[in-house]
């Protein structure tokens, strides 16, 4: 995989995990795993979930 691709990639996947904890992580829990799954040649992203679990903010 050439180097510009992963580093897109990778800000793909920050992005989203940002968003995820911005708008959908309730007071009190903590962020646990995200599942970002890429399909093809062409790696396009086709689904995310994200996981979050009881305990303290860092």
């Amino acid at each position: 995989m050439p180097q510009g691709q992963k580093r897109d990639l990778d800000m793909v996947a920050a992005r989203i995990r940002n968003y995820l904890e911005t708008w959908h992580k309730q007071p009190g829990q903590r962020h646990s795993k995200t599942i970002i799954v890429f399909e093809g040649d062409r790696y396009r992203p086709t689904g995310f979930e994200v996981h979050f679990r009881k305990g303290g903010s860092k």
